[in-house]
């Protein structure tokens, strides 16, 4: 499986893709482009660079309005890379009150997540015995050792991304819960399907998508929410676990 499709309508067949694969991937058939599914690792870089918006990226919008329709309990889990896309002025806290008006029941800082498994890495870094470790917490470098360099499987460090953890974590405190994970990667769709860990990430939305979304709604997180909004009660913040804001209003 991929995150992305070649829009043939679109296509003008410049191959600049072809250009830009690193593992040659994306193939010339019958005169239109393909990806090849098996040695696909989800980098992205296609959908990238393609002049003419020919790649799409999966877009699971339609995917979290049925979980909200649903009555679900939806948190939005925004990936620490978020931080460095946000509009000017804008916070976290922001963000999560925008998403709420989406009808999420709060958003939480992956970055935490993230945080645990860097530590966790230290620890196993540490106490095993051997001279290379890959680090997991890339999806598409996961890919890139599990489809095209097998013998270096025993040096994958057997820890989980932290968008895996994060999921756990919010879990943990929100059993029922459907978590979206808002992101800038593109592999990110496909590891939520894994089926090694395929319930604890209920959608993935990429920070455009959102973005989209946000202004389809008429909601603009740059507005500024009353500070005595905020409260914690619905969802608790669990010390040492992650940090989850909900919004009400």
């Amino acid at each position: 499986m991929r995150a992305f499709e070649v829009k043939q309508d679109r296509c003008r067949v410049c191959l600049k893709c072809m250009q830009v694969c690193p593992i040659h991937a994306v193939e010339l058939q019958d005169g239109a482009v393909r990806v090849e599914d098996s040695r696909c690792v989800n980098c992205g870089l296609c959908y990238q660079h393609c002049p003419h918006g020919a790649i799409d990226w999966e877009d699971q919008t339609g995917m979290v309005r049925e979980f909200i329709r649903a009555g679900r309990k939806v948190i939005f889990s925004f990936d620490p890379a978020i931080y460095g896309l946000l509009p000017e002025g804008v916070l976290m806290e922001q963000m999560a009150a925008a998403v709420k008006k989406l009808g999420a029941c709060g958003a939480a800082d992956a970055s935490e997540a993230a945080a645990a498994v860097a530590s966790e890495y230290g620890r196993l870094i540490r106490e095993r015995h051997s001279e290379n470790f890959i680090l997991t917490h890339c999806p598409v470098v996961r890919n890139l050792v599990e489809q095209h360099w097998p013998e270096l499987l025993e040096d994958l460090i057997p820890v989980t991304s932290p968008m895996i953890a994060h999921g756990r974590m919010l879990k943990r405190d929100v059993p029922n819960a459907a978590v979206v994970y808002v992101t800038v990667c593109a592999a990110c769709t496909l590891e939520m399907r894994d089926v090694r860990h395929s319930t604890e990430i209920n959608a993935v939305l990429t920070w455009p998508q959102l973005q989209a979304w946000l202004r389809a709604e008429g909601i603009a997180p740059a507005a500024r929410f009353p500070a005595e909004c905020w409260s914690c009660s619905g969802i608790t913040r669990t010390p040492g676990r992650t940090a989850v804001w909900p919004h009400r209003g």
